[in-house]
């Protein structure tokens, strides 16, 4: 389904009070643009390459955009092109669930600073990615631990899960975060090296060249997994 097809049936349907995307794919770079002028919940989930979403909703309180792991943009309109509006005189605060959306800080900033917008969904630190995911099969213990930064399509990587039986094999406690998402980008790289990576696993997402730079420099293996190919080190 195209963005077209989708900005097409919402403007077809104007009466809709709720609209829901569930892993539609193909949407491409550009912005989906939403008309639902008596929709008051939007639910867009797992739309993993969705990369910017403008909603026209004057009665809008819930948007939900939950696994939307390209999303950079989100903006809600004041109107559409030929659309009456039918505004409220009050606007209400229109709650904005980022729940594993991954947006880049400065965006979320932004959107903090929007006086329509309430966010919610959001890691409980700036600097940790999803609650739960610094994992060690063998906290109580002491001695060498290895620290082992994932980046996978998911943050539910199942890849961390294999691992600890390998502790006995090499005799060191091992430590699993991992970051799900499209793309590791600098400041992702930034943020596992701070958090002292050892080694870096990537399962088949693109790395951006100043992320390897930074792992390069800081002396950090990064191991990239390449669907239908072995992996290879950077």
């Amino acid at each position: 389904m195209t963005r077209a097809a989708v900005t097409a049936s919402t403007v077809g349907c104007p009466k809709l009070e709720y609209f829901c995307l569930y892993k539609t794919y193909n949407l491409g770079s550009g912005t989906l643009r939403l008309c639902l002028p008596e929709a008051k919940k939007v639910w867009l989930h797992r739309c993993e390459d969705l990369n910017a979403v403008s909603v026209y909703g004057p009665k809008l309180e819930d948007l939900r955009l939950e696994a939307c792991y390209g999303l950079r943009s989100v903006r809600l309109l004041r109107s559409f092109p030929g659309s009456a509006r039918s505004a409220p005189p009050a606007r209400s605060v229109v709650n904005v669930d980022l729940t594993n959306s991954f947006m880049p800080k400065k965006v979320i900033d932004a959107m903090r600073e929007d006086p329509w917008m309430r966010l919610s969904g959001l890691p409980p630190k700036e600097e940790s990615w999803s609650p739960g995911t610094d994992v060690s099969s063998s906290d109580e213990e002491e001695g060498n631990e290895l620290k082992i930064m994932h980046f996978s399509e998911t943050d539910d990587c199942c890849y961390k899960r294999q691992m600890p039986s390998l502790e006995e094999d090499i005799g060191v406690r091992l430590r699993h975060k991992c970051r799900g998402g499209r793309t590791v980008s600098a400041d992702d790289m930034r943020r596992a090296l701070s958090w002292g990576a050892n080694v870096i696993y990537v399962w088949w997402v693109k790395v951006h060249a100043d992320a390897l730079k930074q792992a390069k420099d800081a002396g950090v293996d990064v191991v990239q997994f390449q669907k239908d190919d072995p992996p290879k080190q950077q």
